[in-house]
């Protein structure tokens, strides 16, 4: 469980920085 939350904090903030980025 905790590697699939841990995955899913990246995404977020992955998504969060691409889109502060563009």
């Amino acid at each position: 469980m905790s590697v699939i939350w841990k995955k899913r904090v990246h995404v977020i903030l992955w998504c969060n920085g691409g889109l502060m980025s563009s």
